[in-house]
């Protein structure tokens, strides 16, 4: 059977969505579905459930920003769904569970689209009772796959592609699409009945840059709370890290042998530099504001991690 991505085509959606959901659901022989997507924006732009919709599923749309609300309140009452404002996270009333109540949802439903740029594996695990065949979710597609990383609280960094997966496969799903910003499970019991085929996600571009603009550089941890428990995972602010040879990186992440920082500063900033001059040969101040700033983290790593040099940090 072709691979989903063959599928893909927009409507509404940014990547692809519209064309791998309709045939993930007609595979399934779902006609009018029930959807939910926080956050929902106007219901319109971007959406993931308005080809849907407007094929006749009913939506529940959850959007906390008041003047993008005030929009999908409008389009909600035109078309029969259900819109809802506020955030999605484990407190009294904004869990997913508190919305899919309210609005007297079944408590298996057909697709939830999570785009909340970061804290979007917290809010689906807020889902209880509940459950949902096929789930579309966000991940930071900048993050190389191999690392687990999971968004802290507040930090709006994203999660990567296999903490994703960590997190989807505690609600029994497995990934079986992935676009440039979102990966797309199904419930196992499904993808077996139904014949698709699980997929191993790729790094969609190189650098390991948060939504909010950080750089990330550390040691290969297999949690984020390694990460955090240790402090070896480095910010930058973005400023600090616009030179031209982010655009020399698209051709894969750093190696995995130079994110072990700062053992490897040296060829960690050499690999730097050579990708800088690739891209601006004529531009010898990019190399010079690579090592430059590896300094600036030098000196960062020696105030928050003074055991750095420890075997058991390596």
């Amino acid at each position: 059977m072709p691979d989903l991505n063959g599928y893909a085509f927009n409507v509404h959606s940014q990547y692809g969505e519209d064309g791998i959901l309709q045939e993930i659901f007609l595979r399934l022989g779902v006609e009018r579905g029930i959807a939910v997507e926080f956050g929902a924006w106007d219901g319109v732009r971007w959406a993931n459930t308005k080809l849907l919709a407007d094929q006749g599923w009913r939506c529940l749309l959850i959007e906390p920003h008041p003047k993008r609300f005030d929009v999908l309140e409008d389009y909600a009452k035109l078309n029969g769904h259900v819109a809802a404002k506020g955030f999605v996270r484990d407190a009294p009333g904004e869990r997913l569970s508190d919305y899919l109540s309210s609005a007297h949802f079944p408590d298996e439903v057909d697709l939830i689209s999570v785009d909340i740029d970061g804290e979007d594996l917290s809010a689906v695990s807020t889902i209880g009772r509940f459950s949902a065949k096929c789930i579309v979710i966000e991940y930071n597609r900048t993050i190389p796959v191999d690392f687990v990383y999971s968004n802290f609280p507040g930090e709006n960094v994203g999660n990567s592609a296999s903490a994703a997966i960590r997190v989807l496969s505690e609600l029994s799903m497995s990934p079986v699409a992935q676009t440039q910003s979102n990966l797309i499970f199904l419930k196992d019991e499904l993808i077996i009945s139904g014949g698709f085929q699980t997929i191993e996600p790729l790094t969609m571009l190189a650098m390991f840059v948060g939504f909010n603009g950080q750089l990330k550089l550390g040691y290969q941890a297999t949690t984020s709370e390694e990460v955090q428990s240790r402090r070896l995972t480095y910010f930058a602010p973005a400023n600090m890290v616009q030179w031209p040879w982010t655009l020399g990186l698209v051709s894969q992440p750093v190696p995995r042998l130079w994110r072990h920082w700062p053992r490897n500063q040296i060829p960690l900033a050499a690999w730097l530099g050579i990708k800088a001059l690739l891209v601006h040969p004529s531009s010898m101040k990019t190399l010079y504001a690579g090592f430059k700033t590896l300094r600036t983290w030098k000196a960062r790593d020696q105030e928050l991690d003074p055991r750095r040099h420890r075997d058991d940090l390596t």
